[in-house]
C-alpha cells in the first residue's frame, strides 16, 4: 500500500516538473508579457505566484511561522520580484520582472525543498489535523492536495498562454 507522504511527494514533483517545462524555453520577452486586455498575467507572474502561495500556506498556515520570502531575505535576491501579501491581482502581475532569474529558480527550489521537508516529516495522524485555512477549517492532508492542485491549475494558464502564442503548451 502507498504511503500518503509518498502519493503527495509524487502529486508535487509531477505538478512542478510541468510547470517548469512551460517556462524552460521563454525569451525574457514572452516571460513576461501580458496581452492587451488579458485578465490573467504573464507567466512570469503565475509561477512566481505558485511558490509565493506555496510558501505561504506551508510556513504560515502549516508550520506558523514567517514566509520562506521574509525568513531567507529572498527580498535582498530578488528585489525585483515582491510576493503579494493577500489575493494577486494584475496590478500585482504587472510589477512582476525577473532582472535575477537564477535568484528566482533558487527561490522556487527552496520553496518547493521546504515543502518536502514538510510532508517527509509528518505522520499518518498528522494528515487528519485540522488547519484553519482561508476556506475554513480543513484537514491537512486537503490543504498539502489543494496546493499540488493550485500548482497544476496554474500551470494549465501558462500551457494555454504558450498555445495561443504557437507554443507546445504542455510536455505530453
Amino acid at each position: 500500500m502507498a504511503r500518503l507522504q509518498d502519493v503527495l511527494l509524487n502529486q508535487f514533483s509531477a505538478a512542478n516538473s510541468t510547470l517548469d517545462f512551460t517556462i524552460h524555453d521563454l525569451s525574457m520577452e514572452q516571460l513576461h508579457h501580458i496581452a492587451e486586455g488579458a485578465t490573467i498575467g504573464s507567466p512570469a507572474s503565475i509561477y512566481f505566484h505558485v511558490s509565493v502561495v506555496e510558501d505561504m500556506v506551508v510556513s504560515v498556515y502549516l508550520k506558523g511561522g514567517p514566509i520562506l520570502y521574509d525568513a531567507g531575505n529572498w527580498g535582498e535576491v530578488i528585489p525585483t520580484t515582491q510576493p503579494h501579501r493577500g489575493p494577486s491581482s494584475m496590478e500585482w502581475a504587472r510589477t512582476i520582472r525577473y532582472d535575477n532569474m537564477q535568484g528566482v529558480r533558487a527561490y522556487v527550489a527552496a520553496v518547493r525543498e521546504q515543502t518536502k521537508t514538510y510532508i517527509e516529516s509528518l505522520t499518518d495522524e498528522d494528515f487528519d489535523r485540522q488547519i484553519d485555512f482561508f476556506t475554513g477549517p480543513t484537514a491537512q492532508v486537503n490543504v498539502l492536495t489543494w496546493l499540488a492542485w493550485n500548482t497544476a491549475n496554474h500551470t494549465g494558464e501558462i500551457a494555454a498562454i504558450r498555445g495561443l502564442s504557437g507554443m507546445k503548451g504542455l510536455p505530453y
